[in-house]
């Protein structure tokens, strides 16, 4: 009974801190989506904004959500892929489609703002 409640618990655990996090930091950089397009010097940002900074710091401007992107690409090739048939072709095949597809939308997006990240 004891050991069957920490499963539980750890359970939801497991899908509420990826999720959970993730969402956390959407709202934030949604809310504060302008400022962070518009940043041309780091002394004018918000304090919030600058806290915030390891989130978008990396990415252009028109890229303020691309971690969120990053955070998903990130999940799906990890936890997700380990749910999908185990050990089988299928979950090989998915993981090799997908990786194709994230690397097809980084390439055509240029989404760093170091020019050399993004080739």
């Amino acid at each position: 009974d004891y050991y069957n409640k920490w499963i539980i618990y750890s359970s939801c655990m497991i899908i509420l801190y990826p999720v959970g996090i993730t969402a956390i930091y959407g709202i934030f950089l949604y809310v504060y989506r302008d400022e962070i397009r518009n940043r041309t010097n780091k002394s004018n940002l918000s304090i919030t904004v600058k806290r915030l900074s390891f989130l978008y710091e990396s990415y252009e401007p028109k890229y303020w959500f691309w971690e969120l992107v990053e955070t998903f690409r990130r999940l799906t090739l990890t936890a997700v892929l380990t749910v999908i048939k185990p050990g089988t072709a299928i979950q090989n095949i998915t993981a090799v489609v997908l990786a194709f597809i994230f690397a097809c939308l980084y390439s055509l997006l240029c989404p760093y703002d170091d020019e050399l990240d993004d080739s």
